[in-house]
Parts: C-alpha cells; sequence; structure tokens
C-alpha cells in the first residue's frame, strides 16, 4: 500500500470465502486497518500486523471455490494504491 505524502490516512481489507463455489459467502474475515505513513513508496500490510475477526463456517475444504479480496479506505481521504506486484497469501487461522 502507498498513500504518497499524505498523513491520517489507512487502509482495511477483508477477505471472502466461497468454500464450494455456490456463489454464497461461507466466511468472511476482516482485518483492522493499516496506517499508512507520510513517505513515498510501498508498504507491506500484513495481517500479522493487525487484529482480525471471522464470521461464518469453520475452516472446510475448497471444491471450486474462490476467495475475494475487498480494500477500502477506512481513515483519510488521501487515495492509495496497490502495487502491481502485489502477492496476497491467504491465511488459513
Amino acid at each position: 500500500m502507498d498513500s504518497g505524502r499524505s498523513i491520517a490516512n489507512a487502509v482495511q481489507a477483508r477477505l471472502l470465502y466461497d468454500f464450494d463455489g455456490d456463489g454464497q459467502v461461507d466466511r468472511t474475515t476482516t482485518f483492522g486497518y493499516f496506517p499508512t505513513n507520510d513517505v513515498s513508496g510501498f508498504e507491506n500490510y500484513s495481517s500479522a500486523a493487525v487484529s482480525k475477526r471471522s464470521e461464518g463456517y469453520g475452516w472446510r475444504s475448497f471444491e471450486n471455490g474462490s476467495v475475494t479480496l475487498e480494500l477500502w479506505s477506512a481513515l483519510g481521504t488521501a487515495p492509495a494504491t496497490v502495487s502491481e506486484d502485489s502477492k496476497l497469501e491467504v491465511p488459513l487461522e
């Protein structure tokens, strides 16, 4: 994530799990917001650095399932950028 030289910005993330591919969300994990610094350059949003809350079913096997990542601005009004080289590592709690 990068908010350039803007201050008081924070990005939040949510993972939506559809274990069986039926189009219904079976589990949701919402991570606490990640405050970006005021120095230009990308920072790593890591689930280890923020709190999380999960709702829905416990873990199941994925059978034609999917994971959707949602990102939004939790604090601040400056735009945040995600690096094109970003990698999503799905936490298996």
